[in-house]
């Protein structure tokens, strides 16, 4: 694989993985109007919001395996299926207990996307594949909480302090200690030496 594919894979790996990373996040503007459309209680808004984060525990073993067994293209194909899938007959269903499938099987969808991606990223990466694949999870994942103050983070930008760039981020995240397990996001390390 030359440079210029290895590049568009991992924007594509990347992509995935931050697209996948919304939709943990992606049914909470939802919530009111669903609470009222179909009188939910607060348990059953929590089990709905829940139902993503449980499809993804389960479906992340098979995923594995999958990717293992049938290779990464055909688990990235079949997570972003099941993703397709299932974000459609959410949009289509009006009962609770469908709902809370659909949203499950997104995850169990999610769950094969990471792992496809994650695996193709890494067969193709040169030596320090690592990097690439720690690399790219990590911008992806961390990008949705600290998405308004991401162009403080950027690597390109030139920093004065460690502590003046990693305000801004903390400032905007979701809460301080995720920012303080993830603060390392706004200084990438450089590539390994060979």
């Amino acid at each position: 694989m030359n440079q210029r594919e290895l590049r568009l894979l991992f924007v594509v790996a990347g992509a995935v993985v931050f697209f996948d990373t919304v939709f943990y996040a992606a049914v909470v503007p939802l919530l009111p109007t669903l609470t009222r459309q179909l009188h939910l209680t607060k348990a059953s808004a929590g089990v709905l919001t829940a139902a993503y984060a449980a499809g993804t525990l389960v479906g992340s073993l098979p995923g594995g395996m999958l990717a293992e067994r049938a290779g990464p293209r055909v688990t990235l194909y079949t997570g972003l299926a099941l993703m397709g899938g299932s974000s459609l007959a959410f949009g289509l269903l009006h009962n609770v207990a469908l709902l809370d499938v659909a949203r499950f099987i997104q995850g169990v969808g999610g769950a094969c996307t990471w792992a496809g991606s994650m695996v193709w990223l890494i067969i193709e990466s040169p030596p320090e594949r690592g990097w690439g694949a720690g690399r790219c999870s990590r911008r992806s994942c961390w990008s949705p909480p600290v998405w308004p103050s991401r162009s403080r983070c950027s690597p390109g930008r030139p920093r004065r302090s460690s502590t003046r760039t990693a305000r801004p981020c903390c400032a905007s995240s979701a809460s301080r200690p995720s920012c303080s397990a993830c603060g390392w996001s706004c200084f990438p390390p450089s590539p390994p030496e060979r």
